[in-house]
């Protein structure tokens, strides 16, 4: 059954379904800049740096209006990582 949803979500939205796992720790050099509450009140995470980009956790891939706020807020935040030096 859940790997049964898992399996129908990501052919639903044509990218691979993520299962929950309470060790995944997002990188701290993403989450800076990033408020808990705003992820949290939108339903996205930054997951992982792979190879020049960025994988993120989201409810809803193909809401092009969310995946364009994520794409800015994760600019922000990594440009204000630039400008710190860190």
């Amino acid at each position: 059954p859940r790997v049964d949803l898992g399996t129908s979500l990501s052919q639903f939205y044509e990218c691979p379904f993520v299962e929950y796992d309470d060790k995944i720790i997002p990188p701290p050099d993403l989450m800076k800049g990033l408020r808990i509450e705003y992820l949290r009140r939108n339903f996205w995470l930054p997951l992982r740096r792979e190879d020049h980009s960025i994988v993120v956790l989201i409810d809803n891939p193909q809401d092009l209006q969310r995946v364009d706020s994520v794409a800015q807020a994760l600019a922000r935040a990594i440009l204000r990582l630039d400008a710190t030096g860190v």
